[in-house]
């Protein structure tokens, strides 16, 4: 009766290797990764310049130099281009700030 793993077993499991003999498979796999990875580029881009004019619009709200129809302008230009991945509780506010010009 054995006692241990076997000889040469690492007790990790070992991933499948390509061999040279289909090059088209591995073309096609490499094609999709880096088309996979290159789709999340825009959203990503998209989700972080939302953020960004959102915390602009609300630096606006804070500044009493600034008049209520710039403040009005900021939110309806996040309202109309950068909701894009945005929480519904960051869109209720634009739009209540929409509304609501002058108040906090």
């Amino acid at each position: 009766m054995k006692t241990g793993p076997e000889p040469g077993f690492s007790g990790l499991l070992q991933a499948p290797v390509m061999s040279a003999s289909s090059p088209s498979i591995f073309r096609v796999m490499s094609w999709v990764a880096a088309l996979a990875c290159a789709g999340c580029g825009a959203s990503m881009d998209a989700m972080y310049e939302g953020d960004i004019r959102f915390e602009h619009c609300m630096a606006l709200d804070a500044q009493p130099q600034i008049t209520a129809g710039q403040q009005q302008a900021c939110w309806r230009d996040w309202l109309a281009h950068y909701t894009y991945g945005q929480t519904k509780d960051r869109v209720d506010h634009a739009q209540s700030r929409v509304g609501r010009p002058g108040t906090p």
